[in-house]
């Protein structure tokens, strides 16, 4: 089962985007209206798979949301936190 997103897939592009032009985590989620843990989640999810800004051209909002949601991905990023504990999920 994917993970519930809370972002666009335009969303996601723009704090990519933001993240690689160097805006803090804190002004992406101000900008993008959500918050700061939200936009560092996404920029774990990414890096866990790799994806960096610029993104590849032929790369689909279905392919994107695909490779950044799946229980894999959400098992990835939880250790890169330094989560995974029993009360973590």
């Amino acid at each position: 089962m994917p993970a519930k997103r809370e972002l666009t897939m335009r969303q996601i592009r723009q704090l990519l985007r933001l993240d690689h032009d160097g805006v803090s985590a804190r002004e992406i989620g101000r900008r993008l209206g959500v918050a700061r843990s939200t936009i560092q989640d996404y920029l774990h999810r990414a890096k866990a798979v790799g994806l960096a800004w610029p993104l590849p051209t032929d790369l689909t909002d279905e392919r994107l949301e695909q490779r950044l949601f799946t229980d894999d991905v959400k098992n990835l990023s939880r250790k890169a936190r330094g989560g995974g504990g029993p009360w973590s999920g």
